[in-house]
């Protein structure tokens, strides 16, 4: 059992698109997870930063992690242990997996692209 809340549909075809067209992103992460989840995310093992990844948040060889936004390229989407994640690769690195439920904001730094940003809904809409 996971406290993972799916999120909405309209929200997973932007970051599918993210994904296809492997578009470098910022990702604005859910700033009440860290606080309220940290001691839950640490019995998983997972950090409290809301990636999965084994080096720590504060490291930059795992790509800019400050104030609860994350940098790389969206790979791929992925189902683990009940909850979905998206892949990012910094540029230098070992990829990212962070959580679907924590992303509140994508900005798409690459250019051309077929959108420059996302707001995520509130997990209650």
């Amino acid at each position: 059992m996971t406290d993972y809340s799916p999120i909405a549909c309209d929200d997973y075809d932007f970051l599918e698109i993210a994904c296809m067209d492997q578009y470098r992103v910022e990702l604005t992460l859910d700033a009440g997870e860290f606080a309220g989840s940290q001691q839950q995310d640490q019995d998983r093992g997972e950090p409290a930063d809301g990636t999965t990844g084994h080096e720590p948040a504060s490291s930059g060889v795992i790509g800019h992690i400050s104030d609860h936004c994350v940098t790389g390229t969206a790979v791929d989407l992925q189902i683990s242990h009940g909850a979905e994640f998206l892949i990012l690769q910094p540029e230098q690195g070992k990829p990212q997996r962070i959580r679907l439920d924590r992303i509140r904001l994508m900005r798409v730094m690459t250019r051309p692209s077929r959108f420059t940003e996302h707001q995520f809904r509130a997990n209650n809409d």
